[in-house]
């Protein structure tokens, strides 16, 4: 019998090392030498699937990234029973990539959702011939005697110039274990997460508008509201509740956030932590998107390419924010930093191209080098 089954492999990501979560093993090839990780039988015909995956100047891909299920024969062969698990597993590897992101420092690594789509490609031994499938509303559509040499298929644009940083391992760990022990967190986890992946793909089909929309129901599922509580001041709410021992400074004291210009809530909100602001203008931009019609009566004090970016930073590190509240994650000294940072990042300046760039990146070093130096400060104090 031939050793048929399915391959599942993501043409535009190359991990910088194996990465385990989820029951499954992630690991890189290079793509002109599968076998290694694919086994012997199947190497030849990986490589020629392989092959057809082209960067946008039409030359083959190098390197990829494939599935392995742990302790298994067939570790390539990935069942149709196992691709919900799959797909959770996929999530939260994409996950833990992109905590590790940084912004607005050019020679860092960029990473978006879209290069964590996976490709599940039938395989046999000898190969010659390549089936397709299209997902469809209500269906699918089935191509068939294709010749691995004939479909090609190119780069998509949102993927260009993506590089992966190193996934952090404690949070795949952490991730397994609140799966495991189906725990508050990991149940908020994975009704989230698909919104913020999707939110954060970059695909052009998506608007900005869009995406914040996305992130904003991200949020909420993450936050665990039930559906009556489901409104702008709720969210916020509950979102300052998560980071409230790092809360820094207040709309009171901020340099260019402002209010609701109305008196009914103008007063109230001085006394907030900015990103409980931010949090109620990202549900309130949410909601415009959703109903077409923005009140006058609320300030908008960032733009949707703003929203955009701090939910991707804010994100992860709530989700951190759940683990560590359940004892299953240890936030460290440079995470702890980047949640202190909030507010002031919050309330930066967001630059006007390469001539005035966006404080963002030195407001981070700053408070990195400062809690730095009072961390040795103060181990040499509790040492003498």
């Amino acid at each position: 019998m031939p050793d048929t089954g399915k391959l599942v492999f993501f043409p535009w990501l190359t991990l910088p090392s194996s990465v385990r979560v989820g029951g499954f093993r992630f690991v890189p090839v290079k793509t002109g030498d599968p076998g290694s990780v694919v086994g012997g039988d199947v190497a030849g015909t990986a490589e020629r699937i392989f092959s057809g995956y082209v960067d946008i100047r039409g030359k083959p891909i190098d390197t990829c990234t494939v599935a392995l299920r742990i302790r298994h024969q067939k570790a390539w062969d990935v069942p149709e029973t196992l691709w919900p698990k799959l797909f959770q597993a996929t999530r939260c590897l994409a996950l833990a990539a992109m905590s590790e992101q940084r912004f607005f420092r050019q020679l860092d690594p960029h990473i978006n959702a879209t290069v964590f789509r996976p490709i599940i490609q039938g395989i046999e031994p000898n190969q010659s011939h390549l089936n397709i499938f299209v997902k469809r509303r209500g269906g699918g559509l089935k191509m068939s005697g294709f010749k691995l040499n004939e479909a090609i298929f190119q780069l998509p644009m949102e993927a260009i110039e993506t590089t992966c940083p190193e996934p952090s391992a404690q949070l795949c760990r952490a991730l397994d274990s609140a799966r495991t022990n189906e725990t508050n967190a990991w149940e908020a986890i994975r009704e989230s997460l698909p919104f913020f992946l999707l939110g954060h793909s970059e695909t052009d089909n998506l608007p900005d508008e869009s995406c914040v929309m996305l992130s904003a129901l991200a949020f909420e599922r993450l936050l665990d509201l039930t559906a009556s509580q489901r409104n702008a001041g709720n969210v916020a709410e509950a979102f300052a509740k998560l980071w409230g021992p790092h809360a820094t400074r207040t709309l009171g004291q901020a340099k260019r956030i402002t209010a609701d210009p109305h008196p009914k809530y103008s007063k109230e909100q001085s006394g907030w932590p900015i990103h409980r602001k931010w949090m109620k203008e990202l549900y309130e931009a949410r909601s415009s998107e959703v109903h077409g019609r923005q009140l006058p009566i609320f300030s908008r004090n960032w733009h949707a390419w703003q929203h955009i970016i701090i939910a991707a930073f804010a994100y992860p590190l709530s989700v951190k924010l759940l683990l560590a509240a359940e004892k299953s994650y240890q936030l460290s000294d440079k995470e702890l930093d980047h949640c202190y940072a909030i507010d002031a990042l919050l309330d930066s300046d967001w630059g006007s191209g390469c001539r005035r760039p966006p404080e963002w990146p030195d407001i981070l070093s700053d408070i990195e080098n400062r809690r730095a130096l009072q961390r040795t400060l103060e181990n040499a104090l509790a040492v003498s």
